[in-house]
């Protein structure tokens, strides 16, 4: 008896070793806070160290960090290299504006404060300092200086003159304003500039209006420049940008500067002005500009008075504090401003971030004050709108849970015997495999061998798929094997600390597969030649992992460790640490992947991810927190479907007036594109958000590689922003969450791509296609047909019958995931579909001498109505317990019999008896034998 009782011992002392682990995982508290403010003041994208032409950027200038900083405006076009296609348009390439000096002094740059929406550059002189600052919450920069002088604009730039048939690069030299407007007496004055000087003693207004007119330098367009190398130089003009600037001191004098530019002069000291292109990124044509000179029109006159007024405080940091009611389902976010004062008698004027002001045009997004939109000021990244009279207001959106806590259950219809046995057979594929390495794609075989994409090597991708295919699968013994295969997977390929498998380890998919010497050292990661892909590899682990690894354990219903959660919290904390306040997507080089709209979709799918797995960490703090984040990426993920919407219906983009102007234009037979053969208005632009950072918005239907030319330098001079290996980008990584989600609020900007895909590429879902997209290439990318078949399943709700056929044949002989999951989700839809909450409860317990004391939590929360039930199995068939409180997260049983095995339930029940879910079956032994062990929980 006293053997057994030893055994006995040790027995329940690994048993409660291992209820201690389980429970370490569930209950531990965070070990890491997550902290926005730190995000927001220790942001370093918009340093000018961050990139090789030590450049800054707000809403509307970019400075270059030279011996005193130089502005360029965003915009501006050049003439085509005419030995390919004769004179066409190509750009923008920005528009130079020169230096802001102090006159008559030499100039260092010395230091720069940044954050996530500002950067203050100071240069030190001989007798003082001059500082100037880019916002992303303005499109003006502010102007600090004691200097009694400055000149703007000075200094030789690029300079382009226009004619009908071409654009003329002429040579670098300075520039002038032609013209100035100020009031004096209370009436508009226009005067012409020249080297004499103007004088301004009878100024009365804190502000001048200045343009070039007749001395433009630039040329521009409005039509769509994504298309290289077709539009004529016909549909350019030569181009003016207006420019208010707002006074501290008002100057006494301006006037042309002698080494280009103007020179404006004070009684003491400037102090501070701001800076601003009054039309935003719009620019005119001079032929309009010239006739202002015997006044101004009335609508710009009360666009001077309006931004004149709210110039005189200029936003200079902003921080964002969240918060997040559960009652209500609302996420709220709050943006405090601190401002620099210009000038006094002006108006607060609190902005809105611009890429929020284009996704309210569909989102009920909230606001706690009126937010004025009549600036009419629109900028590359939004137009400028903001709340009148306040330093800080709220914004908010209710319902989002949605979409992080309804999840897909599939139902039992009837399957046509083909595809499931087609599936299953693709599946025992799969599982007598073992691990497979990722898939080199090449599509311009044997001429380019860095071409293509790099499929798999994510394990969460892996996991993903992999997860969404053994939904389908009806057969038991088969599911349980892939589940097996699963499992494997995650726990030898960890996708929290693994981010980029081995190319060459694991079988290798075949035959459509290409690994070579050459192959093997262009995609290698660490290899260091020029053509090698280094943007098909991950940096580092993405949030989009986790949304993966929530739906891991979602479906295996296994124990999250602790360990898991922790990563999360690390890879939040530092994707957040380097977004745009403007755009809430990243500054340059700091985003997860190339192309803006997959990152938009992936970080959607990410934070849905941290949110999912928050709730079964029962971390309620960072749980919150997500939700607020995950309200900005929505808004983020809205915004660039809308985006091309936004330049047509604010004048920024208009079109030529023939509907056919896209292909009739074409002049370049070596690029293709998805061609528009009836192109009337914003609503027929399929063009999506490719590249996006502080400097620049590109669409473009594919991701396009983009030239990016030097403004500073000769037109040779160029840059690419992109590998062009082209594949369509919209519904890239997309999810069935992000796909209700755009089905819910932006179905009219992602039908345009759909129905454009249709219409141009009928056969869009067969394998082997031929190239269409990009240059010289010879296969479609398979990432096409399954983007737009998920988008079809996912978005359209195309019934199985269609999805059957658009599922087509597989690229290779076994391991093809999109092949296969494209088959799953055809089985799935003629099983039947249903969104819900995914209700997750997960028990453990704890003997006593004749007692259990039973504990569990849920995921998701649910409706406190609800009540507990216990279902206790045993020695003395003790009765079930019902109406336990919501609230109640434990509950101790006496009387029982010791050394006896007991096996309980617990179950939700809702009002009207039904059991909503219940935890696997828990079984355990009272013992009157008490070991001392350290039980970790969260007290309910």
């Amino acid at each position: 008896m006293k053997l057994l009782k030893v055994l006995l011992s040790l027995w329940l002392t690994t048993i409660l070793l291992l209820s201690e682990v389980q429970m370490q995982a569930f209950a531990m508290a965070p070990s890491q806070t997550l902290s926005p403010s730190s995000w927001q003041t220790g942001a370093t994208g918009l340093r000018t160290t961050q990139n090789p032409k030590a450049q800054t950027a707000g809403l509307g200038f970019v400075i270059t960090a030279e011996s005193w900083p130089s502005l360029t405006l965003r915009g501006g076009v050049m003439n085509a290299d005419e030995s390919y296609v004769g004179p066409r348009l190509a750009g923008p390439i920005g528009i130079p504006l020169g230096q802001i000096r102090v006159s008559g002094a030499s100039g260092s740059f010395s230091s720069q404060n940044a954050d996530w929406a500002h950067n203050t550059l100071t240069y030190s002189y001989s007798g003082g300092s001059l500082q100037v600052t880019a916002s992303r919450m303005s499109a003006a920069v502010a102007i600090q200086s004691s200097a009694t002088s400055l000149t703007l604009f000075t200094g030789n730039v690029s300079r382009y003159s226009w004619s009908s048939t071409r654009v003329n690069r002429l040579s670098d030299g300075p520039i002038y304003p032609k013209y100035v407007a100020y009031t004096s007496g209370g009436t508009l004055q226009i005067r012409t500039l020249s080297t004499t000087s103007t004088s301004l003693s009878g100024m009365d207004s804190s502000w001048i209006l200045l343009w070039f007119g007749g001395n433009s330098h630039f040329v521009d367009t409005n039509k769509p420049l994504s298309y290289e190398w077709t539009l004529p130089t016909s549909d350019a003009y030569q181009a003016d940008a207006p420019l208010l600037i707002v006074f501290q001191n008002k100057p006494s004098a301006v006037k042309h500067a002698s080494g280009g530019g103007i020179e404006l002069s004070f009684p003491s000291s400037l102090g501070a002005l701001s800076l601003l292109p009054i039309d935003g990124r719009f620019t005119r044509p001079t032929s309009e500009t010239e006739g202002w000179a015997s006044g101004l029109p009335q609508a710009m006159q009360d666009k001077v008075n309006f931004w004149a007024s709210r110039s005189c405080e200029f936003p200079l940091t902003v921080t964002e504090t969240y918060q997040y009611i559960p009652s209500t389902d609302t996420a709220r976010i709050t943006e405090t401003f601190n401002f620099l004062t210009i000038c006094s008698g002006g108006t607060r004027f609190a902005p809105i971030p611009p890429f929020l002001s284009i996704a309210t045009n569909n989102l009920p997004i909230q606001f706690s004050g009126t937010v004025n939109r009549n600036g009419n000021l629109n900028t590359e990244f939004g137009p400028v709108a903001g709340v009148d009279g306040v330093s800080s207001y709220t914004w908010s959106m209710s319902g989002l849970k949605t979409y992080t806590n309804e999840t897909r259950s599939v139902l039992n219809g009837s399957v046509p015997d083909e595809l499931r046995q087609k599936l299953e057979a693709e599946v025992q594929k799969i599982i007598t495999s073992g691990h497979y390495a990722p898939w080199i794609f090449l599509d311009a075989v044997p001429v380019h061998k860095s071409r293509g994409d790099l499929y798999w090597a994510n394990p969460a991708d892996v996991l993903l798929h992999l997860i969404e295919i053994a939904e389908a699968v009806e057969n038991p013994s088969l599911k349980a094997s892939l589940m097996q295969y699963i499992q494997n997977e995650r726990n030898n390929y960890p996708p929290e600390t693994v981010y980029n498998l081995s190319i060459t380890a694991g079988k290798r998919r075949g035959p459509f597969s290409f690994i070579d010497g050459a192959v093997q050292y262009i995609w290698n990661p660490n290899a260091t030649q020029e053509d090698t892909r280094q943007d098909s590899f991950l940096k580092d682990v993405p949030l989009y992992s986790f949304y993966a690894l929530a739906r891991y354990y979602q479906f295996t219903q296994q124990t999250l460790p602790s360990s898991t959660w922790q990563k999360a919290l690390e890879t939040l904390d530092r994707d957040m640490r380097e977004q745009d306040w403007a755009t809430f997507y990243w500054f340059a080089n700091y985003q997860d992947r190339r192309i803006a709209v997959e990152n938009a979709n992936r970080h959607f799918a990410g934070m849905i991810g941290f949110i999912r797995l928050a709730q079964m960490s029962r971390d309620s703090t960072n749980e919150e927190l997500a939700r607020c984040l995950f309200l900005k990426a929505a808004v983020l993920r809205s915004a660039l479907a809308q985006y091309p919407r936004y330049l047509g219906n604010t004048g920024l983009t208009t079109l030529p007036p023939s509907p056919s102007w896209m292909p009739t234009y074409r002049s370049h037979p070596f690029i293709g594109y998805l061609y528009n053969y009836d192109w009337r208005s914003s609503s027929d632009d399929s063009r999506q958000v490719v590249y996006l950072n502080q400097f620049a918005v590109d669409i473009n239907d594919y991701n396009h590689l983009q030239v990016v030319y030097n403004t500073l330098r000769d037109r040779d001079t160029f840059n690419y922003r992109g590998q062009d290996s082209p594949y369509l980008a919209a519904f890239r990584d997309i999810t069935p969450e992000l796909g209700r989600y755009l089905k819910d609020w932006n179905f009219s900007d992602i039908s345009v791509v759909l129905n454009k895909v249709k219409a141009l590429y009928p056969h869009w879902y067969a394998a082997f296609a031929e190239g269409t997209l990009g240059w010289e290439h010879n296969l479609s990318h398979p990432i096409d047909s399954f983007q737009i078949f998920m988008a079809h399943a996912w978005i359209l709700d195309t019934p199985g019958t269609s999805l059957a056929r658009y599922t087509d044949i597989s690229w290779l002989s076994d391991g093809d995931f999109f092949y296969v999951q494209k088959l799953a989700e055809a089985v799935k839809k003629y099983r039947g579909i249903q969104w819900g909450s995914s209700i997750s409860v997960q028990a453990w317990a704890v003997p006593g001498n004749q007692t259990i004391r039973f504990y569990w939590w849920i995921y998701p929360d649910q409706n406190d109505s609800y009540t507990w039930r216990i279902d206790l199995s045993g020695p003395g068939s003790p009765s079930s317990v019902t109406g336990i409180p919501f609230t109640t997260r434990t509950y101790l049983f006496t009387g029982l019999t010791n050394y006896a095995t007991y096996s309980a339930t617990i179950s939700l029940v809702d009002q009207e008896g039904t059991i909503l879910a219940s935890s696997r079956p828990v079984q355990v032994m009272p013992t009157d034998l008490m070991v001392s062990l350290p039980i970790v929980f969260k007290a309910p």
